[in-house]
């Protein structure tokens, strides 16, 4: 199952909005601080949470297509 999940994943990623996917891959994959990314980006940490948030409801109802 887990060799099927992963690859769905990363292909529902790529149909993230340019700055949800960088906040997502930096949040998510890099593991960076949600302040660290806010300082990088010049954006609030309100709205690092807010991409987050996009970033996984996208992802989670493409793998439920």
């Amino acid at each position: 199952r887990l060799a099927t999940v992963i690859p769905a994943i990363i292909i529902e990623t790529q149909t993230l909005p340019p700055k949800c996917k960088v906040v997502f891959a930096l949040a998510k994959i890099e593991r960076l601080p949600y302040k660290e990314i806010a300082d990088m980006l010049n954006i609030s940490v309100k709205t690092i949470n807010v991409h987050v948030a996009k970033a996984l409801e996208i992802i989670s109802n493409g793998l439920k297509k």
